[in-house]
C-alpha cells in the first residue's frame, strides 16, 4: 500500500508516519496511518459521516464482505492504514479485543487464578474473581442490614 494513492482531501487528515506497534495477531511491516481529522468518542476517525478507516479500506481493498467488520489488528483506533485492517466476524473481533485487556476495570490482573470465563453466549468475556467476591460481600452486607 502506498500513501500516494490517497485523495488529497483525505491525505491532509492523515499522519503517514504513525507508530509501528507490536502485534499479537500478525506482524505489521508498515507504520500506522493516524487520522488527524475528527474522531468519535472511542477515538476512531470520522469522514463525511462514515468511519474514515472504512472509507480508506474500501478505496484500497474493496467493500467489506457481508457479515464481517473491520478489525484494527494494530489495536490503534485512529489508524486508517488498510494493511492494519482485517475483515473478521464480530465474535472474532470481540475475542481479539478481550485478549488484549490484561486487568479488570478495578485494576485486578486477569491471570489464571483471578479469572473465570463467562458463558458460551459471551464468547471471549472474562470476569474478575476478586471483583465478584467484593460484590458478593457488599450484597451480603446489605441483606444483613435489611434483616
Amino acid at each position: 500500500m502506498t500513501s500516494l494513492n490517497v485523495p488529497k482531501r483525505m491525505a491532509s487528515r492523515i499522519n503517514f508516519n504513525g507508530p509501528n506497534p507490536a502485534n499479537p495477531f500478525r506482524p505489521l511491516d508498515t507504520p500506522c496511518w493516524m487520522w488527524t481529522g475528527r474522531l468519535d468518542p472511542r477515538g476512531r476517525g470520522r469522514y463525511g459521516g462514515a468511519s474514515s478507516y472504512r472509507v480508506i479500506y474500501e478505496k484500497f481493498i474493496g467493500p467489506v464482505p457481508d457479515g464481517l467488520e473491520l478489525d484494527h489488528v494494530c489495536r490503534t483506533p485512529a489508524c486508517v492504514n488498510p494493511d492494519h485492517l482485517e475483515p473478521v466476524t464480530n465474535v472474532e473481533n470481540m475475542r481479539r479485543h478481550y485478549m488484549t485487556v490484561t486487568h479488570c476495570k478495578n485494576g485486578h490482573p486477569f491471570d489464571e487464578a483471578n479469572t473465570y470465563q463467562r458463558t458460551e453466549r459471551c464468547i471471549g468475556r472474562r470476569s474478575c474473581r476478586a471483583c465478584n467476591r467484593e460484590a458478593v460481600a457488599r450484597y451480603a452486607s446489605r441483606k444483613r442490614r435489611a434483616a
